[in-house]
């Protein structure tokens, strides 16, 4: 009877482990295709950021984004996150030097901007919004899952261009992108 009960005890222990292992293989559309589609996110401002000092986005106060051009007339600009080590000065013809935290290169740009996560009123057609270059199973941008992945990938910089499925979560932007709603930053003012 005790060697039937150790033979249970072992199985259900081997079963639970392999599910974990299970849980920690698969890909995020499995966990994340019973889940609802995300809703708009319109938090008020005051919990934009949280205990650790970041916003939803893990991105800090002090951090910017730099772009090595203006968004102008092209689809889309590449934009990366960086601390300032310079304010934009005459001398520098108005371009602040940044350290770029993706992968340590200092840069001198005039093309540079604070940013915060998107709100409900900030979804209208032609708005400048900054998402990272990531995407689910399906093809569609989404939010960073930790800081990790938010300081290693490069962001890029677009119009909001559709919004007939605000409803469902996403935009689109130029380039014929689709994004979740979650995932958009706007320029501070």
């Amino acid at each position: 009877m005790k060697t039937i009960k150790r033979y249970n005890t072992l199985a259900a222990m081997a079963l639970a482990m392999f599910a974990l292992v299970m849980a920690g293989c698969s890909s995020n559309f499995w966990q994340n295709r019973f889940l609802p589609s995300p809703a708009v996110v319109a938090r008020p401002a005051s919990s934009q950021v949280d205990d650790a000092g970041t916003d939803a986005h893990y991105i800090r106060v002090d951090e910017y984004f730099v772009m090595e051009q203006p968004l102008a007339n092209q689809s889309f600009v590449f934009a990366s996150l960086a601390k300032m080590q310079a304010r934009p000065s005459p001398e520098h013809e108005l371009q602040g030097r940044f350290l770029r935290i993706l992968d340590n290169v200092l840069i001198w740009t005039s093309h540079y901007t604070k940013t915060r996560v998107a709100r409900e009123s900030d979804l209208v057609l032609n708005r400048e919004v900054f998402f990272l270059q990531l995407t689910d199973d399906n093809g569609n941008y989404r939010a960073p899952f930790s800081s990790n992945e938010t300081r290693n990938g490069w962001w890029i910089k677009a119009r909001i261009t559709d919004l007939s499925n605000k409803n469902h979560g996403f935009v689109q932007v130029s380039g014929g992108y689709r994004v979740y709603i979650n995932a958009l930053r706007v320029e501070m003012n």
